[in-house]
């Protein structure tokens, strides 16, 4: 993994937590972790996530929910 990949990979997984555990909508997280384009944080954080940022977000409530994973958890991507 090179800097410029690991650099992405944290940013979008602090966007991640945002919107899971602080509740920001999608483009809250992306001006706060440093996108300056809705599109280019959305298609960056599916290619990492799976899932488009908001579908991803309510996902991931769901397994804590059902306890399939914890907010520390979140983030790890």
């Amino acid at each position: 993994m090179t800097p410029v990949q690991y650099l992405r990979r944290v940013r979008l997984g602090e966007a991640r937590h945002r919107m899971v555990v602080l509740g920001d909508s999608a483009a809250q997280a992306a001006t706060a972790v440093g996108y300056k384009s809705a599109s280019h944080f959305s298609r960056d954080y599916h290619a990492l996530h799976g899932r488009p940022p908001a579908t991803d977000a309510q996902w991931v409530r769901q397994q804590i929910a059902l306890g399939e994973v914890t907010t520390s958890d979140v983030a790890l991507g």
